[in-house]
Parts: structure tokens; sequence; C-alpha cells
């Protein structure tokens, strides 16, 4: 998806470096998990699948 706002060349490579030095992250491990779930529910529905109802988030600070 290409992105709203323009992004250089150079700039791409900076966060690359910032990534890799500071973080520790591999680029190349990193996936879009919400993407491709939406994918999958984009061609199911495509496809004429029964969809079945999303569970509800369980907030973070129950007790």
């Amino acid at each position: 998806m290409p992105s709203p706002t323009p992004v250089t060349e150079r700039e791409l490579r900076l966060t690359e470096v910032l990534m890799d030095e500071l973080a520790g992250v591999d680029i190349d491990q990193l996936h879009d998990e919400y993407a491709t779930a939406l994918k999958q529910l984009v061609d199911a529905k495509a496809d004429g699948e029964a969809l079945t109802p999303a569970l509800e988030p369980t907030p973070l600070w129950i007790s």
C-alpha cells in the first residue's frame, strides 16, 4: 500500500539504519498481520463464504 506522504530513498535508508542500530530489528522479518488478515477476509467474502463475527477485544486493564 503506498504511503499517503512521499518518502525519499534517503529517509528509508536512514530508517533501516536506525532500526538496526537502536532496536536490533530485522526489517526483512517484519510483516503486516492486519493487512494479511484483511486480505483473507476480503477474499472469503468475495468467494461467498460465510463470515463469523469477530470476537470482542479484551481490555488490557482487566482486574
